[in-house]
């Protein structure tokens, strides 16, 4: 056995792990599972199946498709036949994968069915395509060319495994456009797939006893080396998840007690950020438990080892299947807070570098040894070197060795750009080495920003301070030439949180704001210069790093077209334009039709943002989702209402809905048994009961608390004789302490108190004592973050039925005392019901009171507390941001 051969190695490993489970993915809710001898049986069928079809040494095939078994035998069913194997991205414009069969001419074409029609298209073109095999989920055997009808003229006792291959035999090319968006093939040869299952494992105490979640897309090469290439080697078994979706995902590890899970930063940080979201909705106490847990595991946890933090985090591991030991993070720099975050929680996570050109990890860190920052140690059989080290040590990471590929396919000038005369291959990415060999990557070169003073600004290190701000959901950060000087540009991304609480001026406005006060914590030079501000995700590589070239572009388009227009143009994915052509999409585009304001249908497509793009407030998205559900007769579940913020995100939950409930019936124009607005109010009110009937609770206790307030701080209340009890009124006040709602009501007659209500936060319900107090004082439960819907139809229905509605505009009280932004949400109601305002402004509450502190009670009275009642406003002639703004100027001035 040669260790440099991937064939050689799979021989021995298959013959070793025959009676092992290899492959597990769930269809039809059970689980379909392959040993290694299945698995074996497979692939001599499908590379016999192959060599009957007329596939010969040195010819190409295509894979594309979702992670499943179907794709990895395919792949490596191309390979033990002699040929290459062309993974292909899935998110990849049809016009993308005409060029990557232009240059590789592949015989044959393994894809999910969405593709088909488009290589059956290709295949009129070109004549070098002779087959066309469906992979996939949906490669049952009453699908037209399917996988197994395929295989089953192949031969199983054929054993595809004795062919032989040398180190330096193609095995796979590999197109990625990377960041630069240019694409080239990778040649990958049988030497560069030995290096990680040979020595990243061994590094990583990886078994044959842990099992994988293969969540990370197999055509991309450290989802590649990861999941397929380590387990095949190494007998480990593998959990496949073909769509990934955060349910899906738990699904798998918890079923199939997953112990290593290879993942993006972006990932890990979804999965830590749902734990603290979790904590938090579980109420105040428990957000004070989970605090206190930590604290003791950074104390004593360096001591008491690993499992002791487990111990105390032992419901979060519950929550993961209860196996998960090992996270690899790769493909970009994950953040010290998650990092350490989940290394409290009893985790372990190793960071690797790796790149297309190396199959994944070159470098990686050792499971005893974890540094954060740090890519760890170069793997054996291959070196490292920096070129021209700054005085930090910073250069050019070069790397030589057997997992470096051999050049770029059919294109000698990139492949002679890429290495220097002593083999060392040029990686464009920026970094240093320790004394003992760790690697840290600081950047790209081509990013790098050179200012006329010298200095050196490294976007990475900026794009992760920036992207901490709660208000900025991401952002790129790149040079350039501005009178003929280099400064640090900026395209930043509002937050899913405020794009849907704030207008799109307020959002962009509060990003810019974000981002020069943060300016402020950084030297000079550091600063952002210049920056425009989106609501689109920015676009990224298939590891989720940002494509630098095209954030540029929607930099300078931005100066060419209105900020409510769109920037660039817009090309659909294969799945986006199969998704365009359904008869749902259709359906929903008539919807908006009646709705929208503001664009034209021959605008539309699957991105296009509801709110943003079409101009749908809550309200109205409110009517659109009834509309919904009354052709397409379902019911859309409250917690699908955060996933849908575009058109493609509507299709997609409602053909989910529709495949989870068969056999609905020709019929579409059939009313559902309630309407969607009516329930999405008793489903917003299902943890609390609207009284609003005077009961005894609510006329004492607000006295009772309101009391104190005048006599021990001598509370002044003024403006009362502005209430009128014979009409709805939305009541929006400044919020410095927790006593202003009691003052608020304590303050209101009662024949309008008993039918004003206030909405607060929804933890505060979770505590036994709070849920009982709170909505027998009228407060309403609704989540500050996330989809708005719910809180502005059950206040909408509030002032319909002529109650009265206390807004804190500013969602939560003030930290030091100043006044914060307003939301929108009052002036939208305000416009969309017809209802006066009665602006309210209370001092004093929060040098009585302050966050964090005790109530003062002695020598109180010199703060002066007041409350007063203004009159009742509406405008006519204002949008919403613009009464907004008015609203606080009022507030402000009283």
């Amino acid at each position: 056995m040669n260790r440099f051969v991937y064939a050689d190695l799979i021989r021995e490993s298959v013959r070793k792990h025959n009676d092992l489970d290899f492959l597990h993915i769930k269809r039809d809710r059970q689980y379909r599972t392959w040993t290694f001898g299945e698995f074996h049986k497979d692939l001599n069928r499908t590379v016999s199946a192959l060599i009957n079809a007329g596939f010969l040494k040195g010819d190409n095939g295509i894979v594309l498709g979702e992670n499943t078994p179907e794709w990895l035998i395919s792949y490596h069913a191309l390979m033990f036949a002699g040929g290459c194997a062309v993974p292909v991205d899935p998110d990849l414009p049809g016009a993308d994968i005409r060029e990557i069969v232009s240059q590789t001419e592949p015989k044959i074409i393994f894809c999910s069915k969405v593709y088909r029609n488009l290589f059956i298209e290709i295949q009129k073109e070109r004549s070098c395509i002779e087959k066309i095999v469906l992979i996939g989920v949906e490669c049952g055997t009453g699908e037209k060319d399917n996988f197994y009808d395929f295989i089953a003229s192949g031969d199983a006792g054929r054993d595809a495994l004795e062919a032989r291959f040398e180190p330096d035999d193609p095995v796979a090319i590999v197109f990625t456009s990377g960041t630069t968006g240019k694409a080239k093939g990778v040649v990958l040869v049988q030497k560069n797939f030995t290096s990680a299952p040979c020595h990243g494992v061994a590094r990583m105490k990886v078994t044959s006893d842990d099992t994988m979640l293969a969540v990370l897309p197999l055509h991309h090469v450290f989802g590649f080396a990861a999941c397929v290439a380590v387990p095949i080697v190494k007998g480990l078994d593998v959990v496949f998840i073909p769509i990934i979706k955060g349910p899906l995902i738990i699904e798998g590890m918890v079923e199939k007690k997953v112990s290593i899970l290879p993942a993006v930063p972006r990932m890990i940080e979804l999965f830590y950020n749902n734990i603290e979201k979790k904590v938090s909705e579980k109420g105040l106490w428990v957000g004070f438990l989970f605090k206190m847990l930590r604290g003791i595991s950074r104390t004593l946890g360096p001591f008491l080892g690993k499992g002791f933090r487990k111990k105390l985090f032992s419901s979060v591991h519950e929550g993961f299947g209860g196996n998960l030991d090992l996270m690899i993070s790769g493909g970009s720099s994950l953040k010290e807070k998650y990092f350490n975050g989940f290394k409290e929680m009893g985790f372990t996570i190793v960071e690797g570098y790796g790149l297309t050109e190396t199959l994944g990890p070159i470098t990686i860190c050792p499971y005893d040894d974890i540094r954060l920052g740090s890519v760890g140690p170069v793997l054996e059989d291959n070196e490292i070197k920096i070129k021209s080290p700054g005085k930090d040590g910073i250069g050019e990471v070069l790397l030589r060795g057997a997992n470096v590929f051999p050049g770029h396919y059919n294109n000698l000038e990139a492949t002679r750009e890429a290495f220097d005369s002593e083999g060392w291959y040029h990686t464009g990415d920026l970094g240093r080495v320790t004394d003992n060999g760790f690697l840290f990557i600081t950047g790209r070169e081509k990013d790098l920003i050179v200012l006329d003073s010298g200095k050196n600004i490294y976007p990475d290190e900026l794009e992760e301070y920036y992207s901490a701000s709660p208000v900025i959901e991401e952002i790129g950060i790149f040079g350039i030439n501005r009178d003929g000087k280099e400064i640090a540009a900026a395209v930043a991304v509002v937050s899913a949180k405020i794009r849907k609480m704030h207008s799109r001026e307020n959002g962009r406005e509060m990003v810019k704001n974000e981002i020069l006060r943060m300016g402020k914590d950084l030297p000079s030079y550091k600063r952002i210069s210049a920056l425009v501000v989106v609501f689109d995700l920015l676009p990224r590589t298939t590891t989720k790093k940002i494509k630098k070239p095209q954030i540029k572009e929607i930099f300078e388009s931005a100066g060419r077209f209105s900020q409510n227009s769109s920037c660039t143009g817009i090309s659909l994915t294969v799945r986006e334009q199969e998704l365009a052509e359904t008869k749902e999409y259709q359906t929903v585009i008539d919807i908006i039709r009646e709705l929208s304001v503001q664009t034209e249908v021959h605008d539309i497509n699957p991105r296009t943002h509801l709110q943003f793009d079409l101009g749908l407030d809550s309200l109205k998205l409110i009517e659109c989702m009834s509309l919904m559900e009354s052709r397409f007769r379902l019911t859309i579940p409250q917690e699908s209402f955060p996933r849908i913020e575009t058109v493609g995100d509507v299709v997609d939950v409602i053909r989910e809905i529709k495949a989870s409930v068969p056999d609905m019936g020709p019929d579409m124009d059939q009313e559902p048994e309630i309407d969607f607005a009516s329930r999405l109010a008793r489903e917003s009110a299902s943890d609390y009961k609207i009284r609003g009937n005077g009961g005894l609770f609510l006329r004492f206790s607000c006295l009772l608390t309101y009391l104190p307030g005048r006599i021990l701080w001598g509370l002044k209340v003024s403006g009362t004789g502005n209430l009128d009890p014979d009409r709805p009124v939305i009541f929006i006040a400044n919020h410095a302490s927790n006593i202003d709602p009691i003052w608020v009501f304590g303050s209101l007659p009662w024949n309008i108190r008993k039918k004003t209500f206030v909405l607060g936060k929804s933890e505060l319900l979770k505590s036994p004592v709070l849920s009982f107090v709170l909505p027998r004082l009228n407060m309403i439960g609704v989540e500050r973050s996330g989809n708005v819907m719910s809180a502005i139809k059950i206040s909408s229905d509030i002032l319909k039925r002529g109650d009265n509605l206390l807004i804190f505009p500013e969602g939560t009280r003030t930290r030091t005392g100043r006044m914060g932004d307003f939301r929108t949400g009052a002036a939208q109601l305000m416009k969309e019901t017809g209802v006066a305002v009665i602006p309210v402004r209370i001092k004093g509450s929060f040098k009585i009171y302050p966050p964090g502190k005790l109530p003062k009670i002695i020598g109180a009275r010199k703060f002066t507390p007041s409350l007063r009642f203004g009159k009742p406003l509406t405008f006519h002639n204002l949008n919403v941001d613009q009464i907004t703004a008015r609203f606080k100027e009022i507030i402000s001035k009283m």
